[in-house]
């Protein structure tokens, strides 16, 4: 039988042998190559920014008057100076950009002993739940203004107002029932062998979601509220810097009857602005929307 030529190595008969030329390397010019390394460090920041955001949380209740969230945002926009993503927890107005603004409508179970507290409790312990919300949350309210440009370093350094004063006989300027969710948290800082810094700032607290969960789940908080951030910052911080004593260029805060007209001119100076909501007054508003005038980008 005959050899099948199909059957053969080599080129079949009556054709030339094909010989594939590999293409010549073509070296990139090096204007190329700068600017392909240029595009590889532009994607590499790209991707650790978006690894360090920070999600801006505000646990909101609207109660009508909402312009103290709007010039809230405002400022934010203004003067938030790392990136963020901001995120409403509770029930948002009609106004807010659902294209800008991250909205979690989260309901709570109320408690005999303080609804408002264990409101942002059960707002801050879903929070730590959520996936669309980064792992590192920077809380705040809408009564708390960015009144200058704000930085990372700025909002990660751990403040606390001073000691929580354990003299029986202090005369405490807040509401009865606040202090007595204060004295519990000394209390349970005292039985767990903690620090007894007074974290109660009013100002934007950093959390880092899985310690909060973690700080949920260690004190409970079923049956007392507790200062869930002064308990977070004596669990895991050892060193603050004390506003009783080192205040500098930190807050603005409106909570007495001059205040206003006495601290005025600080809010060229200083970094965040708060008020109690008896100060929340026409004189302040007016001032603020002077300050920022312009729409934010989280507003329709």
């Amino acid at each position: 039988m005959a050899n099948n030529p199909l059957n053969q190595d080599g080129p079949l008969p009556g054709k030339k042998q094909q010989v594939k030329k590999t293409p010549p390397l073509i070296e990139p010019e090096p204007e190329q190559e700068l600017e392909l390394e240029q595009e590889l460090e532009q994607e590499q920041e790209l991707e650790q920014e978006q690894d360090e955001r920070i999600s801006i949380v505000i646990p909101y209740k609207n109660i009508g008057d909402d312009d103290e969230l709007r010039l809230a945002l405002r400022s934010i926009e203004k003067n938030a100076q790392f990136n963020y993503q901001v995120v409403i927890l509770g029930d948002a107005p009609q106004w807010i950009n659902p294209e800008k603004v991250q909205v979690f409508n989260i309901g709570f179970v109320p408690s005999p002993v303080n609804p408002k507290a264990f409101n942002v409790i059960d707002k801050m312990r879903n929070a730590c739940q959520n996936k669309l919300i980064d792992d590192l949350m920077l809380m705040t309210y809408d009564d708390i203004i960015f009144l200058n440009p704000v930085t990372k370093e700025d909002i990660t350094e751990v403040i606390a107002n001073g000691l929580i004063p354990e003299d029986p006989k202090h005369p405490w300027t807040a509401s009865a029932v606040w202090v007595g969710i204060m004295l519990d948290t000394l209390a349970a800082l005292k039985r767990n062998k903690m620090s007894t810094y007074n974290c109660e700032t009013h100002l934007p607290r950093l959390f880092e979601k899985e310690k909060l969960a973690a700080l949920f789940e260690k004190f409970g908080f079923k049956k007392r509220a507790y200062c869930f951030p002064t308990l977070y910052y004596n669990e895991y911080f050892t060193e603050m810097r004390c506003l009783d004593t080192e205040p500098k260029n930190t807050k603005v805060g409106l909570y007495f009857n001059d205040d206003y007209a006495n601290k005025v001119a600080d809010f060229d100076t200083h970094l965040f602005l708060n008020w109690s909501q008896n100060q929340w007054t026409e004189e302040l508003k007016e001032k603020l929307f002077e300050l920022f005038p312009e729409k934010s980008q989280f507003e329709i």
